[in-house]
């Protein structure tokens, strides 16, 4: 959000661009850990397969194996559905930012419409304050002709 202003509002601007700023970084650090995680769990899969087929040359060894790889299949399950549930938890706070970032800036464009309202207003009652004082000088020289004419009579 562009900052055009060094009051409040400025200064709100500001931390919810700081705001913002750590979501993404935020969400680039939960990327990144999907991703790190995609790699542990394609190794995974490398070492199971190459597991499964030695194997087949060490018969004697063949239950535990088949054990062993049963856990890193688990385990790289367990890895995919915790990478969905980052990837949709990232998603979701990229969009309360987004949605957080709207409510700023209809909160922004409200306020200046009211600043601007009551300059407005300003402006109308600096006029009604001129045209209360003309009135006055009226009254003061219908008072004082009444006056005049009440001595005449």
């Amino acid at each position: 959000m562009a900052i055009t202003s060094q009051d409040e509002f400025g200064e709100l601007a500001e931390s919810f661009n700081r705001f913002v700023e750590r979501i993404h970084t935020s969400i680039r650090e939960v990327a990144s850990t999907a991703a790190q995680l995609g790699e542990v769990a394609t190794r995974v899969v490398k070492v199971s397969n190459a597991s499964m087929s030695n194997s087949d040359q060490q018969s004697n060894r063949t239950e535990s194996v088949a054990a062993a790889i049963n856990e890193l299949g688990a385990a790289a399950q367990e890895i995919a559905q915790n990478a969905a549930r980052t990837s949709q938890q990232s998603s979701d706070a990229s969009g309360l930012a987004s949605d957080g970032q709207n409510v700023v800036q209809q909160t922004i464009k409200a306020m200046n419409e009211l600043s601007g309202k009551i300059s407005e207003s300003c402006v109308n009652i600096e006029s009604l304050n001129g045209k209360t004082a003309n009135i006055g000088q009226i009254l003061e020289v219908i008072t004082s002709i009444s006056q005049q004419t009440n001595l005449l009579a």
